[in-house]
């Protein structure tokens, strides 16, 4: 399952680190693999200053891919949810 945090180590063959990446799936904010009301819910929350989210979940927060979290990507995100959009961005 890919999901927005998940780490992916490379090591060489005696086992050390090559290098890693973490994982970031648009719209994937609370970092379930799903794309849901949960996210939303999340995001809108972040969005009102009344949680603060991870940074890889930061990432998954840019929707509109403008560097801003707001209430552009809160829209985005609710289509998307809804079913009234069939991609997020």
């Amino acid at each position: 399952m890919i999901y927005t945090g998940l780490q992916i180590v490379l090591r060489d063959s005696e086992g050390q680190i090559k290098d890693r990446v973490r994982v970031v799936l648009k719209g994937d904010i609370n970092g379930d693999g799903i794309i849901n009301v949960l996210d939303y819910n999340t995001l809108n929350l972040h969005v009102a200053s009344k949680v603060e989210i991870k940074p890889e979940m930061l990432l998954a927060a840019l929707i509109n891919e403008d560097d801003l979290i707001n209430v552009l990507d809160l829209n985005k995100l609710q289509q998307y949810v809804s079913g009234r959009a069939t991609q997020l961005g």
